[in-house]
């Protein structure tokens, strides 16, 4: 019979040996995994910065179109007054053009610009650039009928 104190003498290899490292290793995939994730969430909440800019200023531009072409049919007497093409200054106007340059970023010399069509039919086009992106332009139209 054989000795159990040669058995522990048997040097065996142990089977561990060979996955050391992998939760070093699964570790540092997770925490990539989740970093991409962060990147992620803040390229969407730049995107959403930039796309809550844009809207404020197109409501901006909407506002100021509507508040013009009220202010004109309450005056229509001086309706003429108000196009752009005429080289006179008329005051409501000309406050209404510092109130677009100043509410508005970028806003262009010349613009916004009123016409006074036929039939009382205006156009109110108002154009403005925010940095860093394209110019972006509002055109509004209608026709102001005599009060009754």
């Amino acid at each position: 019979m054989r000795s159990l104190s040669g058995l522990c003498n048997i040097k065996r290899k142990p089977v561990c040996h060979k996955q050391r490292g992998v939760m070093l290793i699964e570790t540092l995939m997770a925490v990539l995994v989740f970093i991409v994730g962060v990147l992620g969430i803040i390229g969407l909440q730049a995107k959403m910065v930039k796309n809550v800019g844009e809207t404020k200023y197109r409501a901006d531009a909407t506002y100021l179109a509507n508040q013009v072409a009220g202010q004109m049919w309450v005056d229509q007497a001086n309706l003429a007054s108000y196009d752009t093409t005429n080289t006179g200054t008329y005051a409501k106007r000309d406050n209404w053009k510092t109130v677009v340059a100043n509410t508005l970023p970028g806003v262009p010399n010349g613009t916004p610009t009123i016409t006074v069509g036929a039939n009382n039919v205006i156009t109110i086009n108002i154009t403005w650039q925010a940095a860093g992106q394209s110019e972006h332009n509002y055109t509004f139209s209608t026709q102001i009928l005599p009060r009754t």
